[in-house]
């Protein structure tokens, strides 16, 4: 009896064991992927799935320090996070509830995304006529573009694995709390009638409530911003100024690229996000509030113009085209400094030492040749980002590294180039040295290959006076955008043009001898890290394997 009763209480030891194991298993609603910049996690609200029930998933995005992930509508630049679902038939999910972005300065671009950490809910709803299976499987391939100075797009797949239950669905204590959270920071439509106008280039977006007038007279804004849906509709960088009034409050916004195009605003309207940091009445809190307008087209009551709000976001002052292609110039002289381009051009100086002393002829000849391949290169780059824009890309400078296999390309040829300054290889001793012995031979077509090899080392670089020049000439019209990138490719052909133009110049250069053997091998070490951190980039893009 005493034996039985021993074994009774393993038995049932073991059975509550089991017991344990299986309900504690779905506890786990949520599976995680990570990248080198981003920690995905995908979680559900309940443990499990009932027929006909709606539920709510988070893709939750803890980001790399200093790095950002785009809103559905990036900005000037950039890419929306996508969820591409594989779910059993009937099962349905809706469009990502995306919570308000911030604005984001690059350069002269603004752009719209998160920092730090953010979830992305979407709603799942099971058929009606799910059937008792064991278990349900949630699979999403999830994209994203992650931005610092460089993008570098990734993507994971997460999995969720939920029973099946006949009773109501019970949630996840952990989960169902985070979404919770992240539910109350989705913005909720604005009960207040919304209307936009268009006059002298300008947008007008007036919400309309009495109770905003007290709100901003006793100073509690701190700053507000309007996010619109659609591309296009509004200069991004802009300032965007306030005004207020006893009917409510406005934004006077400078108008986008689809709206000056057109001369008026869509035919829907005008809708997005308004986003208010107000100070709470009784403390120094900041509490961030947001709100969907879709505003129609109309007059603005006159009444919310009436007082101006001294909080308005900082002033972003347009360029000129004169100005713009100043500063394109400026920036190709000094893009010569920079450490991608320096090693390229130095490599070129060396036949120029030769050509000096040998005759001033062929030294001008180079310096033409080379100008031509940095400029021409320069146009190439451009009428890929017209023809990218014209498609409805998002794109700017150094638009060609987010492609793996121009990245790849690149890597090889920059090592290659660094094999031929180590002198592994010399020319005409292989096709694999082409790009190496093509840069590094005398003639023309050798110089006009250094500035097309120029051109494509300095795409990761931004010389000063240079981003505010390319953010200016990616919304120009075509025919701008071409003027402020040959004035980038003139400026950085300026010095080797120069020297190979004047005499003067060119004899203060030191004669040939024994130290341009041991520079031109020194400068294959700066080619080499060149191509090692293109192989780290391209790592991120495509995977270490």
């Amino acid at each position: 009896m005493r034996q039985f009763s021993g074994r009774a209480r393993r038995g049932a030891l073991i059975l509550f064991s089991a017991c344990a194991l299986v309900w504690a298993t779905p506890c786990v609603s949520a599976d995680t992927a990570s990248t080198d910049n981003v920690e995905a996690e995908l979680m559900a609200e309940t443990l499990d799935v009932a027929a006909g029930q709606s539920f709510y998933v988070a893709l939750r995005q803890k980001i790399r320090p200093g790095w950002h992930t785009y809103w559905q509508n990036p900005g000037d630049s950039g890419a929306p996070t996508t969820i591409t679902w594989e779910m059993p038939t009937g099962f349905k999910a809706s469009e990502i509830f995306w919570p308000a972005p911030e604005r984001i300065f690059v350069g002269p671009l603004m752009n719209f995304g998160y920092h730090d950490e953010i979830f992305l809910l979407t709603r799942i709803t099971a058929p009606p006529d799910l059937g008792l299976t064991a278990r349900v499987a949630l699979k999403a391939h999830v994209r994203w573009l992650v931005c610092e100075e460089i993008c570098i797009p990734e993507e994971v797949d997460l999995a969720l694995d939920l029973p099946v239950t006949r009773a109501a669905p019970v949630a996840d204590p952990v989960s169902s709390a985070v979404i919770r959270r992240a539910r109350s920071l989705i913005p909720q439509a604005a009960p207040w009638k919304t209307t936009a106008s268009l006059e002298g280039g300008r947008v007008t977006l007036a919400i309309e409530g009495l109770e905003w007038f007290s709100v901003f007279r006793e100073g509690r804004v701190v700053s507000a911003s309007f996010f619109p849906h659609d591309e296009g509709l509004i200069a991004n960088a802009a300032a965007q100024d306030l005004r207020y009034g006893k009917n409510g409050f406005a934004f006077l916004l400078a108008a986008g690229y689809k709206v000056k195009d057109q001369n008026a605003l869509p035919p829907g309207g005008l809708d997005g996000i308004v986003v208010l940091a107000q100070r709470a009445p009784d403390s120094d809190e900041i509490v961030r509030t947001s709100f969907t307008v879709d505003a129609s087209t109309g007059i603005v009551p006159s009444g919310v113009m009436s007082q101006a709000f001294d909080g308005a976001p900082p002033h972003t002052t347009a360029l000129s085209l004169g100005t713009a292609l100043v500063m394109a110039l400026l920036g190709g002289l000094l893009l010569n400094l920079m450490p991608c381009v320096l090693p390229v051009l130095s490599m070129k100086a060396l036949s120029l030492v030769q050509s000096v002393y040998k005759h001033q002829g062929d030294a001008r000849a180079s310096g033409l040749a080379y100008a031509a391949g940095v400029v021409l290169s320069f146009l190439v780059i451009a009428v890929g980002l017209i023809v990218l824009r014209s498609a409805g890309a998002q794109i700017g400078w150094g638009f060609q590294l987010q492609s793996p296999v121009f990245v790849a390309a690149m890597s090889y040829l920059i090592f290659l180039v660094g094999l031929n300054l180590s002198g592994v290889f010399e020319v005409g001793q292989s096709l694999a040295n082409v790009g190496g012995s093509m840069a590094d031979k005398s003639g023309w077509g050798g110089s006009f290959f250094t500035g097309v090899l120029a051109t494509l080392v300095a795409t990761p670089c931004t010389a000063p006076f240079m981003g505010a020049a390319v953010g200016y000439a990616v919304f120009q019209p075509s025919f701008n955008t071409l003027l402020v990138f040959g004035a980038l490719g003139l400026g950085m052909a300026l010095p080797y043009l120069a020297l190979s133009f004047t005499p003067s110049l060119g004899r203060l250069l030191p004669r040939p001898g024994l130290w341009m053997v041991r520079l031109r091998q020194a400068l294959a070490f700066p080619m080499y890290g060149t191509a090692a951190w293109l192989i780290w980039v391209l790592s991120q893009q495509t995977g270490a394997n």
